[in-house]
């Protein structure tokens, strides 16, 4: 996914995302949605390098839409103290973000989200 990440915008990465997740056996995935966050994030866990929150919410959302779920990535950022920008990627599901602290759209304002089939803009690719 990396490679993905640093050569194609993000709509691009979504559609690849989705068609990988796509050919995943059905039976090996958790129905609940909070029972596939947590598999998703312990996966991340088992491989530091691919555990970014981007990385994370492009899979998380995938598996909930195949799941005939209305999931929508969500990205948001904030200026930290130091003046860098800082942002996070999470996934929404039935208006509430899954498996992340409440109000985690006041900590990182969200720029965009994206639901079923929609591209985000190419600036946040």
């Amino acid at each position: 996914m990396d490679r993905l990440l640093q050569q194609h915008p993000l709509p691009e990465v979504r559609k690849r995302t989705h068609e990988a997740v796509a050919s995943w056996p059905e039976a090996a995935l958790p129905g609940d949605p909070e029972s596939l966050g947590r598999l998703v994030r312990a996966a991340a866990r088992l491989n530091p390098l691919a555990g970014s929150c981007l990385r994370r919410a492009l899979v998380l959302e995938a598996l909930l839409l195949r799941q005939g779920r209305k999931a929508e990535l969500c990205i948001g950022a904030r200026r930290g103290k130091d003046g860098e920008l800082h942002a996070h990627a999470w996934v929404i599901l039935d208006g509430f973000p899954l498996g992340e602290p409440n109000g985690i759209e006041l900590s990182f304002p969200p720029l965009k989200t994206a639901g079923s089939g929609e591209g985000l803009p190419r600036e946040l690719s």
